[in-house]
């Protein structure tokens, strides 16, 4: 997914559960606007991850490069 469009995305799991992005290739992807929150994204590459405004409320982010 590396230099994706995903602006306004909606990735959080209505039924509570984390999405799992673990180990994804976001570098340079348009993140603005989304909501992430409580995804797993342990281990993911976010160099350069374009992510103002995205909702990251209780994501897992260990690991991750930033």
């Amino acid at each position: 997914m590396e230099g994706a469009n995903l602006r306004d995305c909606n990735i959080e799991d209505p039924s509570g559960l984390r999405t799992k992005l673990e180990g994804v290739n976001l570098k340079g992807a348009c993140l603005e606007r989304s909501n992430m929150a409580g995804v797993n994204q342990r281990v993911a590459n976010l160099k350069d991850a374009y992510v103002k405004n995205c909702n990251l409320r209780s994501a897992v982010l260990a690991g991750a490069d930033l």
